[in-house]
């Protein structure tokens, strides 16, 4: 017994629009994910060097927040900020000479896992303050 079924044959002008409409959904899709990825592919490290040039309050902001951070309790991501500050500013091969340590020694102080020594952390302080010809002042404000 042969059962006949009622189907539409398909044309290559059919697929000709979905195709279009593919390539035209493609294309959107790249172009967004490019924007994406060149948002995400832009360094860190190289926007933060940029913004210290270019704005000088920025700079001077950048240390009393590392400070602000490790007098709070959040030292990884003081040292992040203060490596950034280095990388930006003085650059660690001279703040290996400035504070007479080896420079891949200063670069694990201020990893997210680094350890500094008291120490060591005042005399990147006291380097980058230098650099950046600023000055600390230091009070306390009542907790919230």
């Amino acid at each position: 017994m042969k059962v006949a079924a009622k189907t539409k044959s398909i044309t290559r002008n059919d697929f000709r629009g979905m195709d279009k409409r593919f390539q035209k959904g493609v294309a959107v899709a790249r172009a967004l994910d490019a924007r994406k990825h060149t948002t995400l592919l832009r360094s860190y490290k190289q926007t933060v060097f940029e913004r210290v040039e270019r704005d000088p309050q920025f700079a001077t902001a950048l240390p009393d927040e590392a400070a602000t951070l490790f007098l709070s309790g959040e030292p990884a991501t003081a040292r992040v900020i203060l490596r950034n500050l280095v990388n930006a500013t003085i650059g660690f091969e001279q703040l290996a000479q400035v504070i007479a340590k080896p420079s891949k020694s200063l670069h694990r102080m201020v990893s997210p896992r680094g350890n500094p020594s008291m120490d060591n952390l005042a005399a990147i302080f006291e380097a980058v303050r230098h650099w950046l010809q600023v000055a600390f002042e230091v009070h306390t404000v009542e907790a919230r």
